[in-house]
């Protein structure tokens, strides 16, 4: 493929791409809230509106998944919608994040400290009913799955990346 080929794709991918998202963007969230539709889904799904962003994403990625693992690139629309949807949910998890992250930096505005993250988890059931997070975990970040965002078993403090 010669630059001329690679600059004229990506333009076309990149392109559409954002204008779509900008159109479907209009149907789905409300005048105040660009994000609507991923706040409310996470609301019903029980999970933040990354989580919910990425739930929604996994269906485009199977599909794009399966097309490549049949070296299926017959259909040319279907391929770039492909694409673009999963450009354009990776374009809402970076607005997600950084609507976050405004909510608990107000403080840190301009600095390059890392601050908390909130999740919808509660962790007062995690260590037996006594989470060793919950002084230094407003707003918790507890995952069932996975424990306490900042506390091992031991309750030492393990997480740098997201630290007070």
């Amino acid at each position: 493929m010669n630059s001329e080929t690679f600059n004229k794709l990506l333009d076309e991918l990149d392109g559409n791409s954002l204008e779509t998202l900008k159109q479907k963007n209009a149907k789905y969230a409300s005048p105040d809230d660009c994000l609507h539709n991923f706040d409310a889904g996470a609301e019903i799904m029980g999970a933040t509106p990354a989580q919910c962003t990425w739930g929604y994403m996994t269906k485009h990625l199977v599909a794009l998944r399966d097309k490549v693992e049949k070296n299926d690139f017959n259909d040319r629309d279907d391929l770039l919608e492909k694409c673009q949807d999963i450009i354009n949910y990776i374009r809402f998890i970076w607005l997600i994040g950084n609507e976050e992250r405004s909510k608990y930096a107000q403080g840190n505005a301009g600095t390059s400290e890392s601050v908390k993250l909130n999740s919808n988890y509660d962790c007062s059931s995690y260590f037996d009913g006594k989470c060793l997070g919950t002084k230094e975990c407003d707003p918790c970040n507890y995952v069932p799955s996975k424990g306490c965002r900042y506390y091992d078993a031991n309750g030492d403090k393990y997480s740098p990346s997201f630290t007070k």
